[in-house]
C-alpha cells in the first residue's frame, strides 16, 4: 500500500506540476536553459499549441514526452544540437570513401552510426548502407581523428568522399617527434611512448624489443646487457613499476634476461616515465613502463609469424562476432631445445658463466659426462574484448610465460653425480570494464591476479674414497601473488581540463626460501620468509591547460600499507611550459614509496648464482618501507629536423637492503640510502633518409649504510658515471641500415680476501671496504639491417627479413667481478690432498654474436 501511495503522489506531482503551452515555446525555454540548438521546419511544429511540458525534468525525459506527443523525432546531433523531423519511410542507399585531412590516406575501420546500428569502413576506407531513412543522419567515429555527422540526403548516387579532420589533444600533446626515430615520442607529461608497428630499424636488436629499444634513451641502460636488466636513472629493474595490459610484471625475460617476455608483435603502445609518474602508478619508486596490447579486432583478421635463431612465434587479431566480441592470441616458443644455434650458444655462454654448467664443461678436472643441458622457454598472451554498446568494453586477458632448465650428468674425477633445476613461471589475469565518454565521464573497473614463482633445486650425490656417499642440497625458491581491484574514473572538464579520481585495493602474498645442506660443512643454512600484507590507495590528479602553452598536472596519491601499519601522502607535480612553437620547458617533483622489493642475496647456492635476487615485503624489522623524492627539470627544442633534449634530475631513495651471509658479518640485512643525481641529454638530426643521434647520460650514485663501509659514502653497485651511445640509421627503397656505438664507465666492485675460520673449520670470504675499484670501460659497436618485401600483385601479404650483429668487433667486456673459495685437488691416487682457495670470477659481455629474422604478415 505504501509502494502505491508514493507511486501516484509522484504521479500527481508530475501531472500538476507541468504546464501547457506551444511547442515552439518549450523549444525556446529548452534552448535557453540548456543552450542547446534546434533546427526545424516551422510547419513542423507551429501546429502544436497545447502540449504538456515540465521544464523540471531531465532533457532527456522532456524530449521523449514530447515526441510521444507529437510523434516527432528529437535527432541528437551532438551535445549541442538537435534536429526535429517527422518521421519518413522513405528510404535510400549510400555510399562514401573515408579519407583523412592530411594526406587523404583512407581510414580502415572507421565506425559509421546510422538508425541506432553501426557498420564499419573496409580496408579501402569504404561503406554502403542500404536503405537507410532519407533524411535521416550517420555519424563517423575513429580513434585520433574527429567524429562527423552528415545528413544522408546530402549524398548522391555517386559514392561521396569524406574527410576526416584529426584530433586535437591538449591533454597529451606531442613536443618531440620521432624522438630516436620512427615509432618514438615524447609528451608534454614528459612520458616517451613507442609503437613497435611504427618504429624504425635500431642497431642490435633484431626485433622490436620494447626492453631491448628503451635502452637506447637517455637515463635508460641495462648494466649487464640483459633486456629485463634496465635501470632507469639510477633505479634498479625491482624499483620500476612494469605494466603488461593491465598487470604487474615480477618477471619479464627469457633466457635469463637476454630476452623480453612481451611478444611485440601485439603490443600497442608503450609509455615509459623516467619521472614526473602520474598519481595513478603507485607501490614504486623508479621509473614506470606501461605496456599496452593491441585491441582485438572487431572487423578483420590479421595474422603473423616469424622466427629467428632463438625462437618462434606466432599471432591472430580476429573477430568471433563481428562488432561485438574479438580475440587477439600470440604464442612464442623457444627452438633451443632441437636446434644449437650460434646465438643460442653465444647467450648459454655468459648467462651460464661462471656457474657449475660452465665449469663442469669447461673445466678438465671437473669434465663432465652423460651431460644432459635441457632448456626452453615460452610464453602466451590472450585477450578478449566485448563491446556491448558503442561507449561500453569489457576485456579477459590471460598471460602465461615459463623458463626451463634441467641439467644432468656426472663427473668421474670426483666421483659424483649431479642435477640442477630451474623453473621460472609467471601467470596473470585481468578482466577490465570501461564505460562513457572523455567528454562525459569514463567509469573503469578492473580485477587483477598474477602469480610468479621462482624454483632452483641442486643435488651432488659424491661417492668417496671409503665407499660412503655424501649428498649436498641447495635450493633457492621464491614467490609473488598477487591479487587487485582498482576502480578509475576520468572526465574532460572546461576547455579541455582532465580530472582523474581511483582507488586501488592490492594483496600480497611473497615468500623466499634458501637452503644449503652439504654434510660436515657448518655453513648449512635453512633461510625460510612466508609473509602476507595489503595496501590501498586513493588518488586524484587534476591536468590544466592554458591556451596551448601551459600544462599542469597536480596530483596527489595517499598510499597505506598494513605492513607496517603506516600512511604515506605522495603529491606528485608536473609542469610543461611552451616557449613558443619549437621550445619547452619541464619541471617536475614527487614522492613515492614501495612495499615490495628485492634484495640482493650474496650467499652461494650449488649452481654458482645464476639468479642472485629475491622479492620480499616491508616489514617493522628487516625490510624497511622504500622512499623516493625526486626532482626533475629540463627544456627540448626541435625545428629543422633538429631535436635537443637536456634534463636534470635528483632522487633520494631510502631503505636500500643488502643481505650478506651471516657467517661473513656480524649483522645479515644491512639498510642504507642511496642518493642519484644526474643529466641526461639527446642530440639528434635527420638528413632526408639519414637519421643520426647521441644520446649521454652523467651520473653520480652515491649509497651509504650505518655499519658498513664505516658510515660512509660508496659508489653504487651500479652506478655509472658516463653513458654514450652514438646511433645512426639510413633507409632506401626497401632496405634500412642501423649502426651504433655504445661507450659507458666500468662498474664499481668489492675487493675480496679469504682468512681462516676461527675454529680451523676452512676458509671464509673477508670484505674489503665495498666498491673502492672499478672495471675498466665498456664499449659495443652493433649493427642492423632489413629489407621489407610483399607478396603478390595486390600486396596483401608482407614480411620482413632482418639481420643484427651484435658486438661487431667481438670486445669481451668485464660486466662484474667477484671472489669465491673453491676446492681443488692437489694430487691423485693415495696422496689425494684437496685445498680451498680463493678464486677471482669475471662476468664477461657477449662476444660477437649474430641473429636472423624471418617474419610474414597477411
Amino acid at each position: 500500500m505504501k509502494h502505491f501511495l508514493c507511486y501516484f503522489l509522484f504521479f500527481t506531482l508530475g501531472v500538476f506540476s507541468q504546464e501547457k503551452t506551444s511547442l515552439k515555446n518549450a523549444l525556446f525555454q529548452l534552448s535557453t536553459k540548456y543552450k542547446i540548438q534546434f533546427s526545424y521546419k516551422d510547419s513542423s511544429v507551429e501546429k502544436f499549441k497545447n502540449i504538456s511540458f515540465n521544464n523540471s525534468q531531465s532533457i532527456d525525459s522532456i524530449l521523449l514526452s514530447l515526441s510521444l506527443q507529437t510523434q516527432l523525432v528529437f535527432e541528437k546531433i551532438d551535445n549541442k544540437n538537435y534536429v526535429i523531423r517527422f518521421l519518413n519511410t522513405k528510404k535510400k542507399s549510400i555510399c562514401a570513401y573515408v579519407v583523412s585531412s592530411k594526406k587523404h590516406t583512407k581510414l580502415p575501420f572507421v565506425t559509421v552510426y546510422y538508425n541506432a546500428q553501426n557498420k564499419y569502413t573496409n580496408a579501402s576506407g569504404f561503406f554502403k548502407i542500404k536503405n537507410v531513412i532519407s533524411d535521416g543522419f550517420i555519424t563517423l567515429s575513429s580513434v585520433g581523428y574527429q567524429s562527423k555527422t552528415i545528413a544522408i540526403n546530402t549524398f548522391t548516387k555517386e559514392c561521396n568522399i569524406i574527410v576526416l579532420e584529426e584530433e586535437i589533444n591538449y591533454l597529451n600533446k606531442i613536443v618531440i617527434t620521432d624522438y630516436l626515430t620512427k615509432g618514438f615520442l615524447k609528451k608534454k607529461d614528459g612520458s616517451i611512448t613507442l609503437n613497435s608497428k611504427k618504429m624504425g630499424i635500431l642497431p642490435g636488436v633484431i626485433e622490436p624489443d620494447v626492453l631491448q629499444s628503451l635502452q637506447l634513451i637517455p637515463g635508460v641502460h641495462s648494466p649487464n646487457e640483459t633486456a629485463s636488466g634496465i635501470h632507469i636513472r639510477g633505479s634498479t629493474p625491482d624499483q620500476n613499476l612494469v605494466i603488461f595490459d593491465g598487470m604487474k610484471m615480477y618477471h619479464f625475460s627469457h633466457f635469463f634476461g637476454f630476452i623480453s617476455v612481451f611478444n611485440p608483435y601485439i603490443t600497442n603502445q608503450v609509455k615509459l616515465y623516467r619521472s614526473g609518474t602520474h598519481a595513478k602508478y603507485g607501490n614504486n619508486v623508479g621509473g614506470v613502463l606501461d605496456i599496452s596490447v593491441d585491441n582485438p579486432s572487431l572487423q578483420k583478421t590479421t595474422i603473423g609469424f616469424g622466427t629467428t635463431f632463438t625462437h618462434s612465434d606466432f599471432f591472430i587479431k580476429t573477430p568471433l562476432f563481428k562488432d561485438k566480441v574479438g580475440i587477439v592470441f600470440s604464442a612464442r616458443r623457444s627452438i633451443t631445445d632441437f636446434i644449437n644455434s650460434i646465438t643460442y650458444q653465444k647467450y648459454s655462454e655468459v648467462a651460464f658463466q661462471n656457474s657449475k654448467i660452465s665449469e663442469g664443461l669447461d673445466d678438465e678436472s671437473l669434465k663432465i659426462v652423460n651431460a644432459k643441458n635441457n632448456f626452453y622457454y615460452e610464453d602466451y598472451h590472450t585477450k578478449v574484448m566485448v563491446q556491448p554498446s558503442q561507449n561500453s568494453k569489457i576485456s579477459f586477458s590471460y598471460l602465461y610465460n615459463l623458463n626451463d632448465l634441467n641439467f644432468t650428468g656426472n663427473t668421474p674425477n670426483i666421483n659424483q653425480n649431479f642435477e640442477d633445476d630451474i623453473r621460472i613461471k609467471n601467470q596473470g589475469f585481468r578482466i577490465d570494464w570501461k564505460q562513457g565518454l572523455l567528454k562525459n565521464g569514463i567509469h573503469q573497473i578492473g580485477f587483477t591476479s598474477t602469480n610468479f614463482d621462482k624454483n632452483y633445486q641442486g643435488f651432488r650425490d659424491r661417492t668417496l674414497r671409503n665407499g660412503n656417499s655424501e649428498i649436498a642440497n641447495y635450493g633457492k625458491e621464491n614467490g609473488v601473488k598477487e591479487h587487485s581491484f582498482e576502480y578509475l574514473f576520468e572526465k574532460l572538464t572546461t576547455k579541455n581540463n582532465s580530472w582523474q579520481l581511483g582507488y586501488q585495493f592490492h594483496k600480497y602474498h611473497v615468500n623466499y626460501l634458501f637452503y644449503r645442506e652439504i654434510p660436515g660443512d657448518s655453513n648449512t643454512i635453512n633461510d625460510l620468509i612466508d609473509e602476507q600484507a595489503n595496501s590501498s590507495a586513493f588518488f586524484t590528479e587534476y591536468q590544466y591547460n592554458n591556451k596551448h602553452n601551459w600544462l599542469l598536472n597536480l596530483g596527489i596519491r595517499l598510499q597505506r600499507f598494513n605492513k607496517p601499519s603506516k600512511s604515506y601522502l605522495e603529491p606528485r607535480l608536473n609542469v610543461n611550459y611552451k616557449l613558443n612553437k619549437s621550445l619547452n620547458v619541464s619541471f617536475s617533483t614527487e614522492v613515492k614509496h614501495q612495499s615490495i622489493s628485492q634484495v640482493v642475496d650474496f650467499r652461494e647456492d650449488g649452481l654458482g648464482g645464476v639468479f642472485d635476487r629475491f622479492w620480499t615485503l616491508s616489514n617493522t624489522q628487516t625490510f624497511p618501507v622504500l622512499k623516493n623524492t625526486q626532482i626533475s627539470f629540463g627544456a627540448n627544442y626541435q625545428k629543422n629536423n633538429w631535436t635537443f633534449d637536456l634534463e636534470f634530475y635528483q632522487k633520494n631513495i631510502e631503505g636500500i637492503v643488502l643481505l650478506i651471509d651471516e657467517n661473513i658479518k656480524s649483522e645479515k640485512y644491512y639498510s642504507g640510502t642511496n642518493i642519484v643525481y644526474g643529466i641526461d641529454f639527446l642530440i639528434k638530426k635527420q638528413w632526408n633518409n639519414y637519421n643520426t643521434w647521441v644520446s649521454y647520460t652523467w651520473s653520480n650514485s652515491q649509497y651509504q649504510f650505518k655499519n658498513l663501509n664505516n658510515s660512509n659514502k660508496f659508489d653504487g653497485s651500479y652506478d655509472i658515471p658516463h653513458n654514450f651511445i652514438w646511433s645512426h640509421t639510413y633507409s632506401k627503397n626497401k632496405m634500412q641500415y642501423s649502426l651504433g656505438w655504445r661507450f659507458r664507465s666500468g662498474l664499481p666492485y668489492t675487493v675480496k680476501t679469504a682468512v681462516q675460520n676461527k675454529k680451523n673449520e676452512g676458509l671464509k670470504i673477508n670484505f674489503e671496504d665495498l666498491n673502492t675499484e672499478r672495471l675498466s670501460n665498456y664499449q659495443r659497436i652493433d649493427f642492423s639491417t632489413a629489407y621489407k618485401f610483399y607478396i603478390g600483385k595486390k600486396k596483401k601479404y608482407n614480411g620482413v627479413l632482418g639481420l643484427t650483429l651484435q658486438n661487431l668487433l667481438n670486445k669481451r667486456n668485464i660486466l662484474s667481478k667477484d671472489y669465491e673459495i673453491q676446492t681443488v685437488i692437489i694430487e691423485q691416487g693415495t696422496s689425494r690432498e684437496e685445498k680451498q682457495v680463493l678464486v677471482e670470477t669475471n662476468s664477461l659481455s657477449m662476444g660477437f654474436v649474430p641473429n636472423v629474422m624471418f617474419r610474414v604478415n597477411f
